[in-house]
């Protein structure tokens, strides 16, 4: 298995997700799902109410990560192991201050 995967595509008939960004959410773009190990970068639109468990997991490049007020549920093990994130994440309009140690939040 890859450390990273480069692509990922869903049909836009699918009924269950949606992929904006190359990030996946449900249908209804209320759960952020999965994130790209490769990924730089991640803004969640708003309307995002909750990140999954292990969304944002082993995404060792994301250096920015951005996450609308709309997010009310954040669940454990949602950065595990961002390695490259740096220490504040912008959430709605207040940053948040991410341990240097931690490896999981």
């Amino acid at each position: 298995m890859s450390d990273t995967h480069a692509c990922v595509e869903l049909s836009v008939q699918n009924p269950y997700f949606t992929l904006i960004d190359g990030c996946i959410y449900d249908v209804n773009v209320t759960i952020l799902l999965y994130c790209p190990e490769n990924a730089t970068e991640c803004v969640i639109p708003n309307g995002v109410r909750e990140i999954e468990w292990s969304a944002i997991h082993q995404c060792k490049l994301l250096q920015h990560l951005s996450i609308p007020s709309s997010v009310k549920c954040i669940k454990d093990g949602s950065f595990c192991n961002c390695e490259s994130l740096e220490d504040e994440i912008i959430f709605g309009q207040k940053l948040l201050n991410v341990p240097k140690t931690a490896t999981c939040y």
